[in-house]
This record gives structure tokens, sequence and C-alpha cells, in this order.
């Protein structure tokens, strides 16, 4: 890897972890692809949430147009933000080879998530969540470094056995911050949700508003921490 390079050797701390990532969220550059990733999940969000079809019927074109906006958003977005968090030469919106492979590797990310609903099960309860979230953390925070450099590294990052050394310069805090700090929003996210779609939350607009800030800053948060463990590989 070539980027992320430093002459000095990163502090261990875990509150050296999180003040570094912290430090990346005013990154130059970062403002319009995170604007436009809170848009993107907070009005997709909206939209699936008040065209969500009766048990037993398909998904409407409402339902089906604000997810694959989700998608797409996710997929687009996601690129420019980890080259940006990761400190990459890339240019943040180029369309080349890293960002169609980080495409795939989001894409990887979601199928995990997806598989651990049908082997662990939908349950709208807290505890369900709260497992369904655990499982995906525990599952995707060894990957971080490899996913981000499939966005972020040079030459492509399509190896992960570039990406999976130095693990205990940023593994044990990875996981730690995450369970710190983004998995309670991910459950509370979850919970909102559930919520609005069974109507027990009177005041639609102000709840769904703040639960798609609540899911921008689980993401961004999310990909901050995963950016750390890159470049503490590319340094160390």
């Amino acid at each position: 890897m070539t980027d992320s390079k430093s002459g000095a050797a990163p502090r261990r701390g875990l509150g050296a972890y999180l003040a570094e990532a912290i430090a990346r969220l005013s990154a130059p550059g970062l403002a319009l692809p995170a604007v436009l990733m809170l848009l993107v999940l907070t009005f997709s969000n909206i939209v699936i949430l008040q065209n969500l079809p009766a048990d037993g019927e398909q998904p409407g074109p409402g339902a089906i147009a604000g997810a694959a906006a989700r998608i797409l958003g996710l997929l687009i977005l996601s690129v420019p933000l980890l080259r940006i968090l990761a400190g990459s030469p890339r240019s943040p919106f180029r369309p080349d080879g890293a960002f169609f492979l980080s495409a795939l590797g989001t894409i990887l990310s979601l199928a995990i998530g997806t598989a651990l609903i049908l082997v662990i099960g939908d349950s709208q309860e807290a505890a369900g969540i709260a497992l369904r979230t655990l499982a995906t953390t525990l599952l995707l925070s060894p990957l971080a470094p490899w996913l981000v450099g499939l966005a972020a590294a040079v030459p492509l990052g399509w190896d992960p056995r570039r990406f999976m050394r130095e693990v205990r310069l940023w593994l044990p805090h990875l996981l730690f911050w995450s369970m710190l700090l983004v998995f309670p929003a991910a459950i509370l996210h979850a919970l909102i949700d559930i919520a609005l779609v069974k109507g027990e939350i009177d005041s639609f607009w102000p709840v769904a508003l703040f639960d798609g800030l609540l899911s921008f800053v689980m993401l961004i948060l999310s990909y901050a921490l995963h950016a750390i463990a890159y470049r503490r590989v590319a340094r160390g």
C-alpha cells in the first residue's frame, strides 16, 4: 500500500484510536459525500417506511424505489467516503477499478447481513436485534482493513492477505469502540424503524428525520473506525 504513510509509529491506546478516527471526520473533501449520504439514508428510509406492503403482499413501486436508492447510494457514496477517511491517493469520485471492486465489497457486507438474518432469524425484539448486530460486528471487524483497502489501496487491494496483519494495532480497538458506540446506535435505529412501521410513534416526521441522522452517524463513525484500521496496517 502506498497511501496513509507516517514516519511516526501510531499510538496504541484505545483513546488514541478513537481520537484518530474522530480527527479523520474533519478531512478535506469529506463534507460533500457525507451530506449526500445523509440525504440518501434519510429519505430512502422514509420512502421505504411509508410504502411497506401489508403482510402477504408484494412490495410496491415506492418500496422498491426506496430500497434501490438506498443500495445505490451505499454502493456509490461509500467509495469517496472511505477514500477520504483513509487518506487514499485515489480521486474520491473516480470510477476506477477500485471503485467497482469496493462495490463488490459493499455487496459482500450486505450479503453477510442477509445471511445472518436467515441463520439467526428476523426477530423484532431487542434481544434478537442485538444478537444479529453482535454477529455482524464480529464477522466484519476482522475484514475492516481489507474492505477499506478495496476502495482506497494502490495498487488494487483485491488480495486480503495484504491487509490481514498487524492485528494488535487495530482489531482490539476497533471491536471495543464498535461495541461501545456503533452497536447501541444500530439497535436503537432498528427499534425506531420497527416502532414507526407499527404506528407506535405519533410524530412520524420528526422521529424519521432523527432516525435518518442516527443512521448516518452510525455509518460514518463505523467507516472512520474501519479507516483507522486500514491506516494502521498501511503504516505498520
